[in-house]
């Protein structure tokens, strides 16, 4: 059960940096700032997450605060999606 939770994490997050590696191109705003782009980002992945994915798995929320929900936003746009929009950068500027 275990490996199938490490699992599931890496593809959600695979699935993540290859959606963000392909809209980038398409959207400007993602190629002005990296930092708006990882803020941006990281709200789409939160609202993702917390919308799509909690519900089809069954995970029940009982309750939000807005302190706990800006919290979560900036734990996934620090440690998610920085690291994808600035592996972007890096990407394109070998490119």
């Amino acid at each position: 059960m275990v490996l199938l939770g490490v699992a599931l994490h890496y593809f959600i997050a695979f699935s993540f940096t290859i959606f963000y590696f392909a809209i980038s191109g398409y959207l400007p705003v993602f190629k002005k700032n990296i930092f708006l782009s990882a803020i941006i980002y990281g709200v789409f992945i939160y609202v993702v997450m917390n919308v799509i994915v909690f519900s089809l798995c069954n995970v029940h929320i009982s309750h939000r605060t807005i302190i706990g929900i800006i919290r979560n936003s900036a734990i996934l746009m620090v440690c998610v999606a920085f690291p994808i929009v600035y592996s972007k950068k890096i990407y394109d500027s070998r490119s």
